[in-house]
């Protein structure tokens, strides 16, 4: 992760990334700034994701209407649809 970091800019979720050496070396494009420690320290602010037992169907439909709209289709009404569909699979 150290050596990505100075390479490719890869900022890492993994919790031990953050003590390595080029985390806390400063960005000369952020005038400086040590990005790779702020990116480190806001990842402990990210809440937690509450998974419910319609996730992952719910995750499979959004996949669905992602691919639609990518597809060309109108994106407000794929997302209406979808969104019908979603509540439909919840309320059940």
């Amino acid at each position: 992760m150290n050596q990505l970091a100075a390479d490719i800019n890869l900022v890492s979720t993994l919790k031990a990334a953050s003590e390595a050496e080029n985390y806390s070396k400063g960005v000369e494009f952020y005038g400086g700034q040590e990005i790779f420690k702020d990116f480190a320290e806001w990842t402990n602010e990210v809440p937690t994701v509450n998974y419910g037992e319609n996730t992952y169907e719910i995750e499979d439909m959004m996949t669905e209407a992602l691919q639609a709209i990518l597809g060309g289709a109108d994106v407000q009404q794929t997302l209406d649809q979808y969104q019908t569909q979603i509540e439909s699979a919840v309320a059940n």
